[in-house]
């Protein structure tokens, strides 16, 4: 009978009991490689998040800051108008305090940009764009002073010789800031997208690594199965936790790309809301391939429903105002034919009839051979901007009491009266008028009812002429009428009797009837004149004397 060694049966075991740590090392070592990746991407995908929602907040508050300034730049330059323009100093100086919180608005604004902006590039464009405001600056001062000291004439001369011209360097300037501050937003998010995309790779292949290493393991298990069952039980069981971790870790990171996904489709709906509420849409045409895609903000300025209504040229035609279609169309063909600046503003008409001022803006990018392939452009609604401008226009041509054209109006259509009857051979007249005991009715019943009774007068002198005649107020209770396609003087002495009898009919007020007369001197084109400025020295004096001949005289030029 032969003996056994004690040490004979653990020989056998031995190597086996060696390879188990080893095995569950591997393991172990695997699903840290697996844990780590996770964390790591989970950890870099919040990072790129959170970059990307801080530049897209830093690039809307630039551009925000921005566009503020560029609109401060145009209501300067209105307000400077206005001062220029206006013939009441209180008007001028309340326009003048509204210029100086505008400069203060605008240096705010300014400040923030600086604040924000880091690149070299960015920096030396504001550095520029302070430049240019520091010399435009005294130039618009020295309008406001000659304005506030009556100079209107230095005053408007600095304005259009100097500084309209610092203004539009100025706003082409900050034009310039605001396709740096877009192209400078669009490369981070490109770099942040590559980000993201080396990211992802570097993800796939360490778990392509750790698939790798998990095969190597899975092989050597099958080898050692043959020898011991045990073993092949141990090794299943680590390698089913191992997929379970390997699930739990994709499932995990599925959850954090949804959660990432679903906050920057929230990121853009807000966008997309502010687009709307700013009355802003955005277009892309990709001319190479003929399509054309709209922005949702697009959509709801035209009025359509998206769906149902592909974006297409055609379509945009169709809402173009009937009268600006051919202006519009030639616009873009000279941005695609010549590379000319593409800035159109023009009319729609939305489905329920109602028509609305937008802004087009565009530019067009080209191939090697110089061809355009793609053309990017925004679009603005600008109705109340028009509407400001009207109302602007109509503030400063008009007087505020009556309603009537102020003196600088009533001199455009003056001399525009001149041009015609020059060409047609017709006589024209400039008719003043002085209200006679005006004086006393303010004297005795106060302003109010002063100004009553110019709105009354005003009134009748309207109702008294002609549609295509022209009545102005010029100051105080002085008027003028300017009549035209006259055949003789005559006709113009018979306009001037119904006038004194409409204005001397009495006027009921809450403080009791009163009555004025009216005083007028006539001029007539070219018995008594050939400009306007003699027209109007004629008639002023035939005023005069018709003041001087007694309560509702008129008086010719020439008598």
């Amino acid at each position: 009978m032969t003996a056994v060694h004690p040490s004979h049966g653990r020989s056998e075991a031995l190597p086996h009991t060696r390879a188990t740590p080893y095995l569950a090392a591997a393991f172990t070592l695997v699903i840290i490689l697996m844990l780590v990746v996770a964390v790591l991407g989970w950890i870099r995908v919040e990072a790129l998040h959170s970059q990307m929602d801080h530049l897209t907040q830093r690039h809307a508050e630039k551009l925000d800051r921005m566009h503020r300034m560029r609109s401060i730049v145009r209501e300067r330059f209105i307000r400077m108008s206005l001062i220029v323009s206006t013939d009441d100093p209180f008007l001028r100086d309340e326009y003048a305090q509204e210029f100086g919180a505008l400069a203060r608005e605008f240096m705010a604004a300014r400040a923030d940009v600086e604040r924000l902006t880091t690149e070299p590039t960015e920096v030396a464009l504001l550095e520029e764009l302070r430049r240019l405001n520091a010399l435009g600056t005294p130039i618009m001062v020295s309008v406001v002073e000659a304005g506030l000291e009556d100079q209107q004439e230095l005053a408007l001369s600095v304005l259009l010789d100097q500084s309209l011209p610092k203004q539009e360097r100025v706003m082409a300037h900050i034009d310039l800031i605001l396709d740096t501050f877009q192209q400078a937003y669009q490369q981070a998010l490109d770099e942040l997208a590559q980000a993201r995309e080396q990211t992802r790779r570097t993800f796939l292949l360490t778990a392509m690594v750790a698939t790798l290493l998990i095969f190597i393991i899975a092989l050597n298990v099958t080898g050692r199965i043959q020898r011991q069952q045990e073993d092949l039980l141990s090794q299943v069981e680590v390698r089913r936790r191992a997929e379970a971790l390997l699930r739990e870790t994709q499932e995990g990171l599925e959850r954090t790309v949804a959660e990432r996904t679903a906050a920057l489709l929230e990121t853009t709906a807000r966008l997309e809301d502010a687009q709307r509420i700013a009355g802003l849409g955005h277009w892309d045409w990709d001319i190479e391939h003929g399509r054309l895609h709209w922005s949702d903000s697009i959509y709801q300025l035209f009025g359509i429903e998206r769906s149902g209504h592909p974006a297409s040229y055609e379509l945009f035609l169709e809402h173009v105002h009937p009268d600006d279609r051919e202006a519009l169309q030639q616009a873009v063909k000279r941005a695609l034919a010549d590379d000319a600046p593409y800035r159109v503003d023009h009319r729609i008409v939305r489905p329920d009839g109602e028509v609305r001022h937008v802004r087009e803006e565009a530019e067009v990018t080209r191939d090697e051979q110089g061809r355009p392939v793609r053309m990017l452009g925004t679009v603005r609604d600008i109705t109340a901007d028009q509407a400001v401008q009207q109302q602007l226009w109509h503030l400063a041509h008009h007087d505020p009491l009556s309603a009537l054209p102020n003196r600088n109006l009533f001199r455009a259509h003056l001399d525009k009266a001149l041009e015609r009857a020059s060409r047609s051979g017709k006589k024209a007249a400039v008719m003043l008028c002085d209200l006679d005991g005006f004086k006393a009715i303010n004297d005795r019943y106060g302003h109010a009812a002063g100004d009553q009774v110019i709105i009354h007068t005003a009134r009748r002198l309207k109702e008294s002429i002609r549609r295509s005649d022209v009545a102005a107020r010029l100051a105080g209770d002085e008027f003028v009428v300017l009549l035209e396609d006259l055949g003789e003087p005559d006709e113009a002495q018979q306009v001037a009797g119904k006038l004194v009898e409409a204005i001397s009919q009495p006027i009921a007020l809450a403080s009791g009837e009163v009555a004025v007369g009216v005083s007028i001197g006539i001029a007539v084109y070219p018995d008594h004149g050939e400009t306007s400025e003699t027209l109007m020295a004629g008639a002023d004096a035939a005023m005069y004397a018709a003041k001087a001949a007694g309560k509702g005289s008129i008086r010719l030029a020439g008598d």
